[in-house]
């Protein structure tokens, strides 16, 4: 099944949040799942990081592309 996620579910998953229910951690990490983000995401986190909104997050734009 094919699963778009939000900029805001990205970040949460890449910092653990426990607001990530156990239902949805369950489906994106089931491999016959493909997860998809948009590319707009990608755009958004670069504005947090340079804005300074995201401090936590550990993962480049980079690594997020080839993930």
């Amino acid at each position: 099944m094919g699963i778009l996620i939000d900029t805001q579910v990205l970040i949460w998953i890449q910092a653990n949040n426990p607001a990530i229910s156990q239902r949805l951690r369950d489906i994106l990490t089931n491999p016959a799942n493909q997860i998809c983000v948009s590319q707009v995401s990608f755009i958004e986190i670069a504005i947090k990081l340079k804005i300074g909104k995201l401090l936590n997050f550990l993962v480049s734009i980079n690594e997020l592309i080839l993930f």
